[in-house]
């Protein structure tokens, strides 16, 4: 299985967290269609008194969704065993995006506790 960007992420995949990877690829998506909704709603608008409100509404919850998928990103992603979250900087700080994603694509196993596979771990433990 490879990330919407079309490459693999193993340690994602092995710990079952690669939905958090992706997330924020289906998320641009529901943002392009919105934003193309909200366009037709503006010019819907004309013959239609409220049709912008479709629009704006579609736009709040890209907005709010947003943000849900920054937390998922930054805050969720974790080893399962010792809880190592990749997407930080060594001073706990945000990590760019673009860094996180290069670090992620390469990351065989947790750099922390070494784990591999979520066969040593079970799925109650490290949450």
């Amino acid at each position: 299985m490879k990330a919407l960007n079309g490459k693999p992420h193993p340690w994602l995949q092995r710990t079952g967290q690669m939905w958090k990877f992706d997330l924020e690829g289906y998320l641009g998506l529901l943002g392009f269609f919105s934003f193309g909704i909200l366009l037709l709603s503006l010019v819907a608008s004309i013959f239609i008194s409220r049709a912008w409100l479709l629009g704006v509404a579609l736009m709040s919850i890209y907005l709010l969704l947003g943000f849900v998928s920054a937390y998922v990103f930054y805050y969720r992603i974790r080893c399962p065993k010792c809880g190592h979250n990749p997407t930080r900087r060594k001073d706990g700080k945000w990590a760019s995006s673009r860094h996180v994603e290069t670090k992620l694509q390469k990351m065989e196993l947790c750099p922390v506790c070494e784990l591999q596979t979520p066969a040593a771990v079970t799925q109650t433990e490290g949450l």
